[in-house]
């Protein structure tokens, strides 16, 4: 069954507040709009006050989440940046309680998209084809795609700040008194949902990349070399 301490975490409130707000404290003052997430996370988790008669088991799907990362295991054991990505999620969730799960990668040839309705909601590692997004949302609307460099239409989305991070780097350079400077990187791969390439796009690091360079009058340096983002050699 779900706990005070449960309700708290996902409402953003204390432990007391929802303990408080539930039993009707009528000396308890709060916004309406933290008393209305109280009682709607209560309602969600099948909180019930009563030890005689406890609300479902919480093992159902409000807690859960499906992670669906785009590259197999030893890709991603290989390369820090999705080790820690992977990480990072699993780690965020446990101080939450949230139940983290991997049905699929987009990679894996055998994807049961459908399996997907079972789950409180999806993080989805990388973009996809608009006509892919739009099926899975039909399967479960909660989506957060992580790891995008656009805006993706009626979706949540987790990202860094590419643009402004780069300018930074090419700021710190420039001040120590180097212009010639060289961008090595790749492109940003779009997938349906067969994980096949749609289409390929370019990078906000190298588009960032190009305009800083031709805003200093630096284009005599400008060098871009793309490939792709495996960390292994190419021989």
């Amino acid at each position: 069954m779900a706990s005070i301490r449960d309700i708290a975490r996902i409402a953003g409130v204390s432990p007391a507040s929802v303990s408080r707000i539930l039993n009707n404290d009528p000396t308890f003052r709060i916004n309406e709009a933290s008393r209305a997430r109280v009682i709607e996370t209560a309602k969600r988790l099948h909180y019930s006050k009563s030890q005689k008669h406890p609300g479902p088991k919480q093992t159902d799907n409000q807690l859960s989440i499906a992670l669906i990362m785009r590259y197999n295991k030893s890709r991603e054991i290989t390369d820090p940046y999705f080790l820690n990505l992977h990480k990072g999620i699993n780690e965020e969730a446990k101080k939450w309680h949230l139940r983290i799960e991997q049905p699929f990668r987009i990679e894996d040839d055998n994807k049961n998209w459908a399996d997907l309705a079972k789950f409180g909601a999806v993080l989805i590692e990388g973009e996809m084809t608009p006509v892919a997004i739009k099926q899975i949302q039909s399967i479960n609307p909660h989506i957060i795609f992580i790891d995008v460099n656009t805006n993706i239409h009626n979706c949540n989305i987790v990202r860094n700040d590419f643009v402004e991070e780069t300018s930074h780097i090419l700021d710190t350079l420039y001040n120590l008194g180097h212009k010639n400077i060289v961008y090595i990187g790749g492109k940003s791969l779009v997938l349906d949902l067969d994980g096949k390439i749609a289409c390929e796009k370019n990078d906000l690091r190298e588009l960032t990349y190009l305009s800083w360079m031709k805003l200093h009058n630096l284009d005599q340096y400008c060098h871009s070399f793309i490939t792709d983002w495996s960390t292994s050699k190419n021989t």
